[in-house]
């Protein structure tokens, strides 16, 4: 009887402790941090780097610095224009512009200066890049996802 007692309460114990584990492991599991709605840009000469490679859909604002020596723009598209041409030679295409033809872009920004810019960007692939001749080709730019 006394071994049955002893059996008896061993198991009230595992069960007891299973069920706490797995009550914290409920409790413990981490959160997905949060995407981001705003990035940092870095453009330079023959680079961009942005601070996000994910961020969230709606209204997105990049924050670009030119710390190159020359002029850089800035713009998004949608996908990837590896391999297009554009309007002028050393250009890729810009057709699929976020916003259409007229959407937002920072067309001109300075050596030292920073421009800001907001856009309304739905789930999909996207490139920023500076597309002035030569630019893109040189490695002006970088993919990132919104979600």
């Amino acid at each position: 009887m006394r071994k049955i007692a002893l059996v008896l309460s061993g198991l009230v114990a595992l069960a007891g402790a299973a069920c706490s584990s797995q009550a914290a492991a409920k409790t413990a599991a981490p959160k997905k941090p949060a995407l981001a709605h705003s990035v940092t840009i870095t453009e330079g000469d023959m680079f961009v780097r942005g601070s996000a490679t994910k961020v969230a859909a709606g209204n997105v604002t990049f924050t670009v610095t030119n710390s190159g020596a020359i002029d850089h723009e800035f713009v998004i598209v949608s996908g990837d224009p590896t391999g297009t041409s554009g309007d002028e030679v050393g250009r890729v295409s810009e057709a699929d512009h976020v916003g259409g033809e007229e959407g937002p872009e920072i067309g001109e920004i300075a050596p030292g200066k920073t421009k800001t810019m907001s856009a309304t960007l739905t789930p999909g692939t996207y490139t920023a890049m500076c597309n002035l001749p030569g630019h893109f080709g040189g490695g002006m730019h970088f993919e990132f996802v919104v979600e």
